[in-house]
């Protein structure tokens, strides 16, 4: 449902491009049997495609050489003056403030979705941008800086932080990797992380609690007083910036697993990546799908464990309603696009008659 409302001006377009999403995410083994698929007999695609590496291919990858395209060299240095970087700092943040619907519920969102385990931030911004694009009286204007979209993928992304702790305080499960590591290192000082850590060690708890409002104003701080020093980047040409972005891109795809074969794969959807993009194909709904493949075939899976007995999903009444509201969703985003195709055509029209 949410890649039916992110496919932008082409709802098959979109289609197409979750769907090579979940393709890739199907590569590697078999997350119950471990028998490997469509790996080609390749050592490289044996282990499967790293989500970090195709995150970084699809985004990054392809956005530099998109830039490669383009042989300017971006602003000269005098293009942003020191005082008018400041009062726009002051001015994003009054922006910011005056969109409190918006910012309020994509931190809800963030907040549930990171209580989900294995959900994570890259799944909320998505669901956050889709619902402040759907409720939007502009949703044209997403995807070329409305502040809207800005504030609802960021203040969502971040919720996750804080909600990926109840999982783990409340039962044991960790919501996100980074919390995985943290309850790694709780269990290493013999603390049990569970429904009794806030019986046995209630001032750790709470102190975690508190970390948290404290991190998050500290790092408010910390991003309006180097705002103007970020900024400066936006001054560097491009034939400094690009080279820079794709080292940096590759060490870090070296660095999840210190395999070179990485690389190949971190080149070749990097590829993939900047042709669906060349085509205008929206590459959201193919990371959505490589993000949501695995989660969603682990649970199918299990599902059918049983009797493989496709007719639970239909006449159980929680997954029958579920079904109903992603329908009901996806319908809507089909006229949504359709009502978009209508408001284009007369606008065309009138430019050929003039």
């Amino acid at each position: 449902t949410i890649v039916a409302s992110l496919v932008g001006n082409s709802l098959m377009r979109g289609l197409i491009a979750g769907v090579i999403g979940l393709g890739l995410a199907t590569i590697g083994p078999d997350p119950m049997m471990g028998q490997p698929r469509l790996t080609f007999e390749s050592s490289i695609l044996m282990p499967g495609l790293p989500f970090l590496v195709v995150l970084i291919g699809i985004f990054a990858i392809s956005q530099l050489m998109g830039e490669l395209e383009d042989h300017g060299k971006g602003p000269s240095s005098d293009a942003l003056i020191p005082d008018v970087i400041e009062f726009k700092t002051w001015a994003v943040m009054r922006e910011v403030l005056m969109h409190p619907v918006n910012l309020v519920r994509s931190s809800l969102i963030g907040v549930f979705i990171g209580a989900l385990p294995g959900a994570g931030g890259s799944i909320a911004n998505l669901l956050a941008y889709d619902q402040a694009k759907r409720s939007s009286k502009n949703p044209d204007e997403f995807g070329k800086g409305n502040p809207d979209g800005v504030i609802a993928s960021e203040a969502g992304n971040s919720a996750t932080a804080g909600g990926g702790l109840i999982p783990m305080i409340a039962l044991g499960i960790p919501g996100s990797a980074v919390d995985a590591i943290l309850m790694a290192a709780l269990m290493v000082h013999g603390i049990s992380v569970g429904p009794r850590l806030i019986m046995d060690n209630a001032d750790l708890a709470y102190g975690m609690f508190v970390a948290m409002v404290v991190a998050s104003l500290m790092m408010l701080v910390v991003c309006v007083l180097s705002m103007r020093l970020f900024l400066r980047v936006t001054d560097i040409p491009k034939q400094f910036i690009v080279p820079t972005v794709m080292i940096c891109c590759v060490i870090g795809a070296f660095a999840l697993n210190n395999r070179v074969t990485d690389l190949y794969l971190l080149g070749a959807v990097g590829l993939v990546g900047y042709g669906l993009k060349s085509l205008d194909y929206p590459l959201a709904p193919l990371v959505l799908g490589v993000i949501l493949g695995p989660i969603a075939e682990t649970n199918l899976r299990r599902a059918l464990m049983s009797d493989a007995d496709w007719t639970v999903f239909f006449t159980r009444p929680i997954s029958a309603v579920l079904l109903a509201a992603a329908l009901l969703s996806v319908i809507f985003s089909v006229r949504s696009v359709l009502k978009m195709r209508k408001k284009v055509r007369p606008a065309t029209d009138e430019q050929d008659g003039d």
